[in-house]
């Protein structure tokens, strides 16, 4: 039986955000929203490296597409009893077996949905 659709954040956040940065610097480095135009953010060029603007910038364009790729794997895991070839022999590897990885999924979900994270070992 699958688990009823419940409206995430990652449905309020589908589109295609890519990071614009002009290379004379005439604005200041933004993701963009590619489905509208809008702005997501902007990046402040004061003390910052470019560099670290660079990789802030990619780990934020990427951010809708990651908490949806998350989401996923965590229905999957709902919606299975475990993994097989975790083990060598072959046998069914028990979800409570990587219940740390899972949590690791979770809060992250969290994190990016603004919800507080749990930890099922708790």
């Amino acid at each position: 039986m699958k688990p009823t659709a419940s409206k995430t954040m990652s449905d309020n956040t589908k589109s295609d955000w890519y990071y614009f940065r002009a290379e004379n610097f005439a604005c200041p480095p933004a993701i963009i929203d590619n489905r509208t135009g809008k702005t997501i953010c902007e990046f402040d060029l004061a003390d910052t490296p470019r560099c670290e603007i660079d990789d802030n910038a990619q780990l934020i364009a990427a951010a809708p597409d990651m908490l949806e790729a998350l989401e996923g794997i965590l229905t999957l895991i709902q919606e299975s009893h475990g993994v097989f070839g975790f083990h060598l022999n072959g046998d069914l590897s028990d979800w409570s077996e990587h219940q740390d990885d899972i949590n690791l999924i979770q809060n992250a979900i969290a994190k990016a949905t603004g919800k507080e994270a749990r930890n099922e070992n708790d």
